[in-house]
């Protein structure tokens, strides 16, 4: 069991490091970032023995959540976050971020977004290291 403020310090991450999948944040955020809640000594990666799926299953219960979907608050720079909410992301996005990280979780082509702000993303079923914009 995680505590409360290392918890933290890992969303963080891994939030800026989904944000930097989707094409919203750039990898010198997300870098500096951890760099900032290494100097707490506070961890950004996940511990040996948490699986993603009871990860995805606590966060099923943030208030954040809408419909169904898990909604993130993706960094659109350090200090401010993308939208005025917190955007929905599917599971398997999030899992692949979280089981990849920002070194190997390589940047998408072209805008996440709709033009109403809405995240629309696709995660390819064939190919589980590649996330995409929906069209």
């Amino acid at each position: 069991m995680l505590r409360a403020h290392p918890a933290v310090a890992i969303g963080m991450v891994k939030e800026a490091e989904l944000a930097r999948a989707l094409g919203v944040l750039d990898h010198a955020h997300v870098a500096r970032l951890a760099a900032c809640l290494q100097l707490y000594e506070l961890p950004t990666a996940l511990p040996d023995g948490l699986t993603v799926e009871s990860l995805l299953a606590k966060m099923a219960v943030d208030k954040k959540n809408r419909q169904g979907a898990k909604a993130v608050n993706l960094l659109a720079k350090i200090g401010q976050v993308y939208g005025r909410r917190a955007q929905p992301v599917p599971d398997a996005a999030i899992a692949l971020v979280w089981q990849l990280g920002f070194c190997r979780c390589a940047k998408i082509g072209g805008s996440a977004y709709s033009k109403s702000g809405t995240l629309r993303v696709t995660v390819c079923e064939r190919d589980r290291r590649s996330v995409r914009p929906s069209r």
